[in-house]
């Protein structure tokens, strides 16, 4: 009687449907697709060299021609940095800086990420995961978001924004309702043409937002 197979790292390591493109099984080079493991901005797929290395590539970047993780010095180094900029990918400084404010308790950050129970996802302790998930950053001025302020960084809860984005979804956001309509005071005053300082004091001094908008105090 035949034994029975054992499951291939194949098998062990899918986490994701693959699209109707998958890739899994064929060589491109010296990587060999092993399996799905995401989509934004096209799908991404965990390979392996020759040489051993198991990444994350692009699948774009594999019909493009990326050929191996750069042990024979190609143009792709493990499928995420160019070998002739000699650094990593942009998105990695931002996969950094969220781990040091969830985990590092001497970060000036911690009270307000870590302390206060926010965590970074298992899975994206696998950079090569994050960028997957989150793909690589529109511009150079988004960093990344948490949509719910509460919530914690995982797929499901973050996306990349601007600076001001990222103000107008903090803890301290001061929200009014007015005409069937919620925005922060400082979309109320551009929407008003008020001066937002002089608004903000108001409230700072205990007037209500709506008395601080229509300019009558309490």
């Amino acid at each position: 009687m035949r034994k029975k197979s054992l499951p291939t790292r194949v098998d062990l390591v899918k986490v994701h449907l693959a699209p109707e493109n998958d890739m899994t099984g064929r060589m491109f080079g010296e990587w060999t697709v092993l399996n799905y493991v995401g989509s934004r901005q096209g799908p991404w797929f965990r390979c392996q060299c020759s040489c051993g290395y198991i990444g994350v590539v692009k699948g774009l970047e594999l019909r493009r021609g990326s050929m191996s993780c750069g042990h024979n010095g190609s143009t792709y180094k493990h499928g995420l940095a160019r070998r002739d900029h000699n650094r990593r990918p942009p998105e990695y400084s931002v996969w950094v800086g969220m781990r040091v404010r969830c985990n590092d308790p001497d970060s000036l950050s911690y009270p307000d990420y870590g302390g206060r129970g926010v965590r970074v996802c298992q899975r994206w302790d696998d950079f090569d995961l994050f960028l997957a998930d989150m793909g690589c950053r529109p511009n150079a001025c988004m960093t990344i978001e948490r949509i719910d302020n509460n919530g914690n960084y995982e797929p499901s809860n973050c996306r990349w924004a601007t600076r001001a984005e990222q103000r107008r979804n903090s803890k301290g956001l001061i929200l009014h309702t007015r005409d069937g309509f919620t925005l922060c005071l400082k979309d109320w005053c551009v929407k008003l043409g008020l001066d937002y300082g002089r608004i903000y004091g108001r409230v700072r001094r205990g007037w209500s937002v709506k008395d601080a908008l229509i300019g009558k105090e309490v």
